[in-house]
């Protein structure tokens, strides 16, 4: 919505959830922007593309391999897989693509994710990738639930009530093709 109330002439939102895509529909439509809403992941984001903008906040947080959805609120929507990567490793080799020449990723992230290979797989693609932003946050619903996992896989101390979030920026040049 940010975007569309900026001018930018045409934006596209892609969630997995039915549930995210119906509100940001609503929404959209609500306020009168031309907003184009889509149900899926990737795949469905790359058929959209390219685009010069790409905003993502994809689940990272690190999930036990079986995951059970229930009334409790766990879904599979939250789980990053057993180290945070299932929805980030794809990402990362797929922004090339997601791209225009000359577009730029926004992608935030979990410490406890790899973000140092998170940058790796996006400049082996040709993207320019650094971190623009970095801060400390208490653990949120999703991390405070599933502590006792990380604390056990080791991706946090024992007591760790906060995590580092990251903000990674990676640029397609122009002029460089796939």
């Amino acid at each position: 919505m940010v975007a569309a109330r900026a001018g930018a002439a045409k934006v596209t939102a892609v969630d997995c959830s039915s549930l995210a895509t119906g509100v940001a529909w609503a929404n959209a439509r609500g306020r009168g922007l031309p907003i184009r809403v889509r149900r899926g992941g990737l795949t469905v984001a790359v058929s959209e593309g390219p685009f010069d903008v790409v905003v993502s906040n994809p689940p990272y947080v690190p999930s036990p391999p079986i995951r059970l959805v229930g009334p409790a609120g766990h879904s599979h929507r939250w789980d990053g897989g057993p180290d945070g990567r299932a929805v980030l490793g794809p990402l990362c080799s797929a922004s090339f693509e997601l791209l225009s020449p000359g577009g730029a990723l926004l992608l935030v992230q979990s410490a406890v994710s790899g973000v140092e290979l998170t940058l790796r797989e996006l400049t082996s693609t040709g993207l320019r990738a650094a971190v623009v932003r970095r801060e400390r946050i208490s653990f949120g619903p999703v991390m405070r639930r599933r502590s006792r996992y990380l604390e056990s896989a080791g991706y946090c101390g024992r007591g760790q009530h906060e995590e580092e979030l990251v903000v990674i920026r990676a640029d397609r040049p122009t002029g460089v093709r796939g």
